[in-house]
């Protein structure tokens, strides 16, 4: 659900030598295209029957970290 954005002190990159104690912060951000797909189905009964023939399936994605309710 998220992905890196930046480092800060903004110098720093990945394999950096850094300072004894020095503090480096790692920044992620919402990552939108990370999606799963969640689905639920509405069933149709007539008089205690079920009309299967007109159940309908809805189908969505959602963030990943999200609730999975649509």
């Amino acid at each position: 659900g998220y992905k890196f954005s930046s480092y800060a002190p903004a110098d720093i990159k990945a394999g950096s030598i850094v300072a004894d104690k020095q503090i480096i912060r790692v920044n992620y951000e919402k990552d939108e295209d990370a999606k799963v797909e969640v689905k639920y189905t509405v069933q149709h009964w007539v008089a205690g029957v079920h009309q299967s023939d007109d159940d309908v399936e809805v189908t969505d994605k959602v963030w990943v970290n999200g609730a999975k309710e649509l």
